[in-house]
């Protein structure tokens, strides 16, 4: 086992909470986004993904489905979906992402 097994960021410092070489299969980051701005539509490919929504209310669109993802809040995207994250707020959303 490393000397460096646990690992701690800051969310206000940092876009990547974890990558190579720290993890083979887990990626994650924390994202900020203006009012009415989304990430663009993309496909989790052969990783499943967890979004967590830390402040503000997201739209989440995967697939046909569109659900409103409230602060505090999770959601899980199956691998091979297509979705888009919007913010629904008026002030910025932040959330972080794992995938695996």
């Amino acid at each position: 086992m490393s000397k460096n097994f646990i690992r701690l960021v800051s969310l206000n410092k940092t876009k990547r909470i974890i990558s190579q070489p720290h993890s083979k299969r887990l990626r994650s980051g924390f994202v900020v986004l203006k009012p009415k701005s989304s990430v663009g539509q993309h496909s989790t490919g052969k990783k499943e993904e967890i979004l967590i929504m830390i402040k503000g209310s997201a739209l989440i669109s995967a697939g046909r489905q569109v659900k409103r993802v409230k602060q505090d809040h999770a959601v899980f995207i199956p691998k091979n979906t297509l979705h888009n994250v919007t913010n629904a707020g008026k002030a910025s959303l932040r959330y972080a992402y794992i995938t695996a």
